[in-house]
Order: C-alpha cells, then structure tokens, then sequence
C-alpha cells in the first residue's frame, strides 16, 4: 500500500484533460502536489555520471563529484494527483542556467507517467509501493516484485518555520532541453537515511556511498510546471 491518501480524481474531473496516446488522461500544466517528500543528497564522482545525461545538458561538477538527490515522495489530498514516486535527479547547468536532471524515476500513477512524459520530458516509469510507519519510517519501491530502492528515516531535529524553494528540472527533448520550473514550500527535518539499491538497477552506483545530508520535507505544496 502506497503513501496517498486521496483518490483518483474522478472520471468527470478528468474528462477534458488531454490523453496519452494510450488514452490515459493527465492534468494540465502547472501541477499542484500535496505531501511529504523524504530526500537524501550525495557526493558523487563525475564518472559515474557519464553517459546519464542527455545532449545539451552538463553536469555540475565541482571538485571532481556532482550533487545527486534520491527522493521519495507520496502525494495525497489537496493536489491535482495522488501517487508515489522514487527518483534520482543530477545537478546539471543547460542553457546557461542550473538545475536538475531525473535520471531515474518510478511512479505508481499511469496519469503521472504519462503526463510526465508529455509536458516535461521526466522519464517516468511504473512500479509498486509500500511504506511502513514507526519510530522509524520505511519504504520501498517493486518491479515485478523485486526490489528497485529502498529507503529507511530516522528523525533527528525540525528546522523552524515553513521554507521556500524554487527548482528547474532540465530534461531530453527533441528540440534540446526542456527546462520546467517548480516551486514548494515545506517544514524541514534533518534525518539519517539509509538507502538500498538493486545490485542490478540504474541506482547501483550508489551503493556504498554516504549521503551528505537527509531531510524530511513536511506538509509540501508543490507547483510543477509554472
């Protein structure tokens, strides 16, 4: 069972959104999300980055590594969709300005894959979703029952306030990047995360590396695609 909370929006809310070409319906552009998103950021040596990123889009390399986050976010009521996704996104520089590149990400939406795809060129594919609530928090992310990525979140100490971000996810297109603005809100708290990839999967050239830090980013309000 997955992290959402809400359903699906009904058939006649979606009736006028535009179609895959499969028929799926998804929300148009800006995407509101609501939720809570756990995210960890490493240190990654430059190698391991080539050959990720699509032509015109170059990592941002500072001392030899580039900046990688991994994510998990479960999205619920109040947002356009509710669904769950695991992502790995890249710190890149293209047409001048800074941002991200996803290389990696599963959802568990059709309506997400297909419309991620569309607007923005982020390379959704499906998989399946459990999460497990305690004095730590877990989660994991399935492929025909095998484990894509895992992830485990201990908390430590809040942040005060509610903070802002804005980001540019920078993605493959046919006409060169596609550049997409977001922008959130969210209460912050640093946490330990533990993380595990498949031996197999596009995320194993992680595995045993540390993350620089991990927070959980609570009560997030999200617009994508402004």
């Amino acid at each position: 069972m997955t992290g959402t909370d809400a359903p699906f929006p009904t058939e006649a809310e979606s009736a006028t959104w535009p179609r895959g070409a499969d028929g799926t319906p998804y929300p148009p552009a800006p995407w509101q999300l609501r939720g809570v998103m756990y995210l960890s950021v490493w240190p990654v040596p430059v190698a391991e980055i080539a050959g990720r990123l699509p032509e015109g889009i170059a990592p941002a390399v500072r001392f030899g590594r580039v900046l990688t986050g991994t994510a998990w976010a479960a999205y619920g009521s109040g947002g356009i969709l509710s669904y769950s996704e695991m992502l790995a996104a890249v710190r890149v520089r293209a047409n001048g300005r800074r941002g991200v590149t996803v290389t990696d990400i599963r959802v568990d939406s059709p309506a997400s894959r297909v419309g991620g795809r569309a607007l923005w060129g982020i390379p959704k594919e499906l998989a399946e979703f459990q999460e497990f609530r305690g004095d730590e928090y877990h989660a994991r992310a399935e492929i025909e029952g095998r484990t894509y990525a895992a992830l485990q979140f201990a908390p430590l100490f809040k942040l005060p306030g509610r903070w802002r971000f804005r980001l540019m996810t920078a993605q493959a297109g046919e006409d060169g990047p596609i550049l997409t603005d977001m922008r959130a809100r969210a209460r912050i708290e640093v946490g330990r995360a533990r993380w595990r990839f498949a031996a197999d999967g596009p995320l194993r050239f992680l595995t045993g590396l540390q993350p620089l830090f991990s927070v959980r980013l609570s009560r997030l309000s999200m617009e994508f695609g402004i």
